[in-house]
């Protein structure tokens, strides 16, 4: 190859911006803690660390300790009744994406579930796009059913909360001297 030949390759590869796709884990130690009857809901801002070109996905990763409720019933009698956690985040179209569990059983717990919206509508990550999102988290008791009662509340304990993105984030291109390029390969 001819030295021009090399130079425009070099020349094309240090001013190319490649996009890098990335599973960036961010903690959301604000979602940590208590979620008792009287205060079963927080909301927390989503800061990604850069602007992403395109997002591929959404998951939310959450561990920790839940109790299941206590329901009477008029056709049935007192049995459990499981916990419920939800997370939501709207978008810019009108759109609530969710994460859902039931937890059926008392005890630790650790999941991981990708976001979604409803199937009817088409998946369009475009509200991530500039950095920041919302995300609403309620953990405790979910729907009861008809000619049930509550006896006992449960209390839920989350003990890690992590947003989870798949994204392509620009990778930055550091200005080089023909020089500094050549000196490289000596």
């Amino acid at each position: 190859m001819r030295a021009e030949g090399v130079l425009a390759v070099l020349v094309g590869l240090c001013l190319a911006m490649p996009a890098g796709g990335a599973a960036v884990e961010l903690p959301l130690p604000d979602l940590v803690g208590e979620y008792a009857p009287s205060a079963n809901e927080r909301v927390v801002m989503i800061q990604l660390p850069a602007l992403p070109e395109a997002i591929h996905g959404a998951w939310l990763r959450l561990s920790g300790v839940a109790e299941v409720a206590q329901i009477a019933c008029d056709e049935g009698g007192v049995g459990p009744w499981p916990s419920h956690i939800r997370a939501l985040m709207p978008d810019d179209q009108g759109r609530i994406w969710s994460v859902e569990r039931l937890m059926e059983s008392a005890g630790a717990y650790a999941w991981t579930a990708a976001f979604a919206t409803r199937p009817s509508e088409p998946a369009d990550w475009s509200f991530l796009l500039d950095g920041q999102a919302e995300l609403t988290l309620h953990a405790g008791l979910g729907a009861i059913p008809l000619g049930c009662v509550v006896q006992y509340e449960p209390t839920v304990w989350i003990q890690e909360a992590v947003f989870i993105l798949d994204a392509d984030f620009p990778v930055p291109a550091e200005a080089s001297t023909w020089g500094r390029i050549k000196a490289l390969f000596r």
